[in-house]
């Protein structure tokens, strides 16, 4: 493999059924043998493709089982190696803010990255403290909704929804949807090596 074709080995794990996502992003040629570089290309790409990720399937909050709305993402980083890896957990919740669910999935997550002897990943910020109120007024889409149009119907259980031939992972409502997402996916979906489903 020549070093222009240098690709960090990702693996993406979704908990709320369980999905398991190989993708082969292309490090930028600013960031190769260097590994603060990457790890922040990495946080920016998760990003990036969050959306791809996270409208894919009937997502359940890991903890309670309602309709997940927020995908929290905890990253290892292992960049650092000569084949540059990393693994996205990707723990889908009810709600957004410090609510129980959350504060449940952080804990865990945090006792699995001290077993692995890694520690947590630093926040940016301290986390807010959101009333009942304010975590009701923010509101993300259900996070089985169609990745293009989001509607809350799309998101219901049962509803037909069918995913790209490409990536066989994100899920559009309709072929007008799937094509206007079409300039924002296809990054995405050309890095998307296979999608093992875990039930």
């Amino acid at each position: 493999m020549s070093s222009r074709d240098l690709k960090l080995h990702l693996t993406a794990i979704t908990y709320g059924a369980r999905a398991e996502i190989e993708l082969r992003p292309t490090i930028p040629d600013s960031a190769r043998g260097d590994p603060a570089k990457i790890d922040t290309w990495v946080q920016n790409l998760s990003m990036s493709i969050a959306k791809d990720i996270k409208h894919t399937n009937e997502w359940e909050c890991t903890v309670c089982g309602k309709l997940a709305r927020e995908s929290k993402y905890n990253v290892v980083f292992m960049t650092h190696l000569p084949q540059p890896r990393a693994i996205f957990y990707i723990y889908n919740v009810c709600a957004a803010g410090e609510n129980t669910c959350n504060q449940i999935t952080q804990a865990e997550n945090d006792m699995v990255l001290a077993i692995a002897g890694t520690t947590p990943n630093p926040r940016v910020a301290p986390p807010a403290v959101m009333s009942e109120h304010d975590a009701q007024m923010l509101t993300f889409p259900l996070a089985s909704s169609c990745a293009k149009c989001r509607d809350a119907k799309t998101g219901q259980k049962g509803y037909k929804l069918f995913r790209c031939g490409g990536c066989k992972l994100t899920r559009y409502c309709c072929p007008g949807c799937q094509k206007a997402d079409w300039g924002r996916h296809k990054k995405a979906c050309k890095m998307i090596e296979s999608v093992y489903w875990v039930w």
